[in-house]
Order: C-alpha cells, then structure tokens, then sequence
C-alpha cells in the first residue's frame, strides 16, 4: 500500500488559473478519500464543479509513462515473492538469515526512494532520473538472473559460496543494485505522467481527469504486482502442477519419514537440500517435495523481459511523441536535515517560546544557515502531524513478519498441493487488498455514516493495528499445533523432525490454513496505512506533501529496523513466542493508539493561520502572478521544452521561494 502514497502525492500538485485558497483546499481535501479508492475517483468525482469535472482527453504519452510502473512492479513482486524459497533452499540462509535480508531489502527499497527524490527535485528532474535509473535497474537484475544459473554455483544445484560458487554473492550485490533502482524511479513515475496532462498556458488537467489517470496508474501497480507473482510460482519448478526443473538437474527435501531411515541418519532432516546426496541417500531420504531450480528462468524469462520491454516503451515515448519534462523545482530535504542537525547539536536563538510543538526547531529561527522562519514552522506544523508514524512502524514490522515468518512456518511443515505452495500463498495479500478497498469504501464506511457512527482516522489506525495483531496471534497459534506434533532439531526451519514420521502426512496442515493470516494483513493494511496517510496529508502544509511522502516511506523503514532488533534472535525452536508476542503487543497498540491520539490536533489544528498562508501560496504557484514570480527561476535554470511557463510545478520549493520573495 505504500505505492498510494506517491498516487496522493501526485493527485495534490494539481494547478488551476485563478483558484482562490477556499477553492484550493476543498479540491485538495475533497480528493484524499478517493486517492485511495479504486472506484470512488470515477463514481465520485463530483465533488468539483463547472470545468473541474470536465475530462480532457488523456495523452499517448501519459501511457508510455505508466507502462514504467508496471514493469517495475511487475519485477519487484515477482522477485520478491521467490525470495524465500531461493535463500534457504538455494543459497543455503538459515531462517534468521532470511528474516534478516528481508528487513534489509525492505530498508533499502523504501529508504532510496527518498535519494531518487532529492536527485530529481534539486538536479536532474524527473525524465533523466528515471533515464538514469534504467540501466542500474536492468543490471542488477541481469546480475541476479546470472548468479541463480549454474555459472554461480561450485556444484549446481548445491556450493553457492564453495568450490568456485559466488552466487550468494552475486545475490547480495544484485538485490543492493535493484533496490538503487527501484529508488530512482519510485518517487517520480506518477508525477512524471501528470506532467504529461499540462496544457499549453501551464494549467494542470481538471482534478476528475488527473483521478482518472492515476486510477489507471493505481490499476498498472495492482496489475503488474499481482499477475508476476502469480506466475512466478509455476514457472520455478517448485510446484506439483507447475513447469518441471530444467536442464537436467533435480533437487527434493528430505521426506518427512527419514529421520527412521537408517540411511539418512546424521543426513536428514535438511541434509537434502544443502548437501549433495549419495545414490542411496538420492533413493531413500530425498523424496520431499521438489526444489524449485528455474528461478534462472521466472527472473530471466519472465521478470527481465517486462522490465526491459517498459523501459524500452518509455524511451520511445521520449523520441514520439515526447514529454513535457519540467526542471527540477527544488527540494526541502536539505533544509529540513540541517534544522534536524540544528536541533541535535541544540542550537538556540534564545528566544521566547510560542507556546507550539516541536520547540527545538523554534529556537532555529534567525540563526545563520537556516531557512526561512516560515519555512521552520512549515517543519513543525508537518513534524506534529505525522508523529503518528512513529509507533504506526510497529505496523510494518509485523506485516513484514508475515512473510519471512511466515515462510519459515510453511516449509517444510505445511502440506502444500496443486498449484498452491508457500510462495503462492503470500500472493494472496494483495488479492485481499484489492476486494476489501471497494469493500469498504462502498459498503462498510457508508454504513458507518448511516450509522451515525462517527469513525475518526485515529479509529481506523487502531482497527488497523488490532487486525494486523490478530493475524500474528493466529499465526502463533497454526506454530503452536506444529509444534505439538514435532519439533525443530536446530534453529532452521529445515530440521523439523515429525514426532510420528511414520504417519506423518496424516498430522499435517493445509498450506491454505495461512490463507487466513494473508487476508488480515491485507486488510489491516487498507483499513490502518490508508486512515495513516489520509490523516498526514490533511493535517500537513500541501507545499510540504513530499516531505509527507518521504516519511511515508519511512514507516517501512522503521519497522526494518525493529526487524534487525528482533530477528537476530528468532529462531524455529521459539518462533511461537515471536509470533504470540509480537501479535499481542501490535494488538494492544491499537486501544494505546486511540488513548494517545484520541484527542490528537494536526500540525493544521494548531496552526491554523499559517495552514491558510501556505495553502493561499500554493494557489499563487499555480495563478498568473505565480508564473510571473517563478518565471525568472525557470529561465535561469533552463528549460526542456518549447513552452516554459508549462514546467513551473504548483507549490514546488522553487515557487514558493520565490512567491516569499515578492513579499
């Protein structure tokens, strides 16, 4: 759910001639509900009025654009998705190992969007940042398709760091590069498209048509994270109804009967797949489930090709019919990182407080390398609103567990079937994200209203925390009966041992038992990050909505980080305490947050009047005075394109430097 956060970012750099503040804002705050809705924006974009509803016809190039997203998506879960599977049954990671890299490639794909924005704000722009970001992309994937093939390995299927292998190097050095990558690209793509919709006087398409676009652009996200994945799967070799291993090699687990094997004593369980088997070990302990080998083939065959076909797609749109690419408009990251340095270093101004939040960046105000007075406030009035992200990281650490944790709980415990294994099952969270938004925003919130039931943000966010926790708990709880009819022989997953080997097919769970904790963490995301999201972009000046994004992002970031606190720890012998604790706590963040911020004022509620400064201003950006105040920027930066006053960008830093100029 995080790609709705940039949806919103772009749905609120709309510009409009003449718009008055009163108007501004009732378009900006009308469009949040329906930022992130996949039906409302269309069925319910009346809240515009006269041309604001009209829609203008959409450009090939806006097209040509949104095709990037899908590609990228398109790879990032596709890839993702097998990371599991290939970790621990290729690369030979212990289920710490693997919990651990999934927090670290969760931190890296959610921190470097932050980089690509400042490169595109304050120096390259968007075109050439996403120009830049292909090459870097297509690498690293090259990269890791090359390192799953036989090349990386000593002794292919097995030795991914002996006997001559690199492949687990070349898995780290490959996920490092994609996710520069997808950083670079992340922040801008959305952005970039509506650029495309500017007429020739640099006015903005109507609010309805830039909804419609980016319910297009919402709908290649979905699309492209759900039908990747989906294949993915059956075309690795892991799977009874999927694609066979190709090239002549095999590879199974141990079976769930050879701890009683005489023969595969001191081999199994876990011998299988990380050491090669003798003939008689081949014929008696390896008759598990098979292994999948082709992710040579589904990043290769599969991921590599829409990736390059997408940027190919969008390189031709560069030359026909080409973009408007507007030059960088300035980024507040540099000046916010200085007052975050002022305020460690607790500098001082000495003067009176003003009896408002956030005082350490008050006491900034006049002293030498800060911005501008105003500007600070701006921080503070941003700082207060989302404070909420702080704890809400929580959130994300345990929806991040459902999927390392909640592989290791699958394989090779879990009965899988068909087409269905312990990769697949984890796509049902987005399945579940997709039926429940229209959902609720037809059905369960309306009749809230109905209701008379008055359903704050705050609620939603602690709904939001209670279901996630509840979807650890019950997770704790399929631990606890695979724990009853076995028992972990070290701290990996691998060494489950059956307590009844013999019948052990018999005491086996179905793999869809996880279906249930799949679809909670899928709802739990739309009912929690969206109210979060929702509640940071109202309360928060619009000119700081990157800067809301940026931290946005970082709530996933956050909840990497309590992974690299916890998981060091986890093991397979007390991974149902994790899950029992780590769900409990979530569960009672949820009444803690609605204590806390029950009564919780925004950055706006508190500063009222400097909410309606900065939102007059960014209506300015966008009127004829604004290009008049903006112009001379533009030109001393230079422009792209055959008309410049189409590339100055409503509220950008730019704009609003120089608007406080002319005062």
């Amino acid at each position: 759910m995080t790609d709705s956060v940039i949806r919103a970012d772009a749905i609120l750099s709309q510009r409009r001639v003449g718009a008055t503040a009163s108007s501004l804002r009732t378009g900006v705050e009308g469009s949040i509900r329906s930022v992130y809705s996949l039906g409302s924006s269309v069925l319910h974009s009346a809240i515009y009025t006269n041309d604001d509803g009209v829609l203008t016809p959409f450009t090939l190039a806006c097209f040509l654009i949104i095709v990037v997203e899908f590609g990228e998506r398109f790879n990032y879960y596709t890839t993702k998705l097998l990371y599991g599977s290939y970790t621990t049954q290729m690369l030979g990671m212990s289920s710490s190992e693997y919990n651990l890299f999934l927090n670290f490639n969760d931190f890296w794909n959610y921190a470097t969007p932050l980089l690509g924005a400042f490169i595109a704000d304050a120096f390259l722009g968007r075109y050439k940042t996403i120009a830049y970001a292909a090459p870097i992309y297509i690498g690293g994937l090259t990269l890791l398709v090359v390192s799953s093939t036989p090349l990386g390995y000593g002794d292919f299927p097995y030795y991914p760091s002996e006997n001559g292998g690199w492949a687990l190097y070349g898995f780290w050095v490959a996920v490092t590069i994609m996710g520069l990558g997808c950083g670079l690209i992340k922040p801008c793509v959305s952005v970039f498209a509506a650029e495309q919709l500017k007429d020739e006087y640099g006015n903005d398409a109507s609010p309805r048509t830039l909804e419609k676009l980016y319910l297009w652009w919402y709908m290649a996200i979905n699309v492209g994270s759900f039908v990747g994945p989906l294949a993915g799967p059956l075309l690795s070799g892991g799977t009874q109804d999927g694609l066979d291993n190709l090239l002549g090699y095999q590879k199974f687990q141990c079976t769930g009967n050879a701890t009683i094997i005489p023969a595969c004593e001191g081999y199994c369980p876990g011998g299988c797949i990380s050491t090669p088997p003798t003939e008689v070990q081949a014929a008696e302990c390896c008759n598990g489930n098979r292994v999948a080998l082709n992710y040579w083939l589904v990043w290769g065959c599969w991921s590599l090709p829409m990736l390059v076909i997408a940027f190919a797609i969008f390189f031709v749109g560069g030359w026909r019919p080409g973009y408007i690419c507007a030059p960088p408009g300035g980024s507040y990251l540099g000046d916010f990182f200085r007052c975050m340095w002022g305020a460690i270093t607790c500098r001082s101004n000495d003067r009176k407080p003003d009896g408002k939040p956030i005082r350490c960046f008050e006491k900034l105000k006049g002293l030498p390398g800060m911005p501008s007075d105003r500007t600070i406030d701006e921080f503070r009035m941003m700082l207060i609103t989302t404070s909420i992200f702080i704890p809400f990281s929580l959130f994300f650490f345990c929806n991040s567990q459902m999927y390392s944790w909640g592989y290791n709980q699958c394989d090779p415990a879990l009965r899988i079937a068909g087409w269905m294994d312990c990769n697949q099952m984890q796509n049902t969270n987005p399945f579940f994200i997709l039926i429940s938004i229209p959902i609720l925003d037809f059905i369960v919130y309306p009749f809230f209203i109905r209701m008379r039931w008055h359903i704050t943000h705050v609620h939603k966010i602690g709904m939001g925390m209670i279901i996630m926790g509840l979807a650890l708990v019950i997770m704790g709880g399929i631990q606890t009966y695979i724990n009853s009819k076995g028992y972990y022989k070290t701290d990996d997953s691998s060494s489950y041992v059956y307590n009844n080997p013999a019948n052990y097919k018999e005491e086996q769970l179905s793999v869809y038992w996880q279906l249930i904790i799949f679809g909670l963490s899928g709802i739990a995301e739309v009912v929690g990050n969206i109210a979060v999201l929702e509640l940071a972009y109202v309360g928060s000046p619009p000119s700081m909505k990157s800067l809301v994004m940026a931290f946005a992002l970082m709530t996933t970031c956050g909840g990497a980080i309590i992974g690299f606190i916890v998981n060091p720890f986890f093991t397979m012998s007390n991974a149902v305490y994790y899950m029992y604790i780590s769900g409990g706590v979530c569960m009672l963040f949820g009444p803690g947050m609605w204590w806390v911020f029950g009564k919780m004022k925004t950055g706006r509620d508190l500063m009222p009047e400097l909410f309606e400064a900065n939102i007059t201003d960014v209506a300015k950006t966008g009127g004829n005075k604004g290009i008049e105040a903006v112009e001379s920027s533009i030109n001393s930066m230079g422009s792209i394109g055959s008309n410049p006053l189409a590339q100055i960008e409503m509220g950008s830093k730019h704009a609003m430097d120089a608007i406080q100029e002319t005062k």
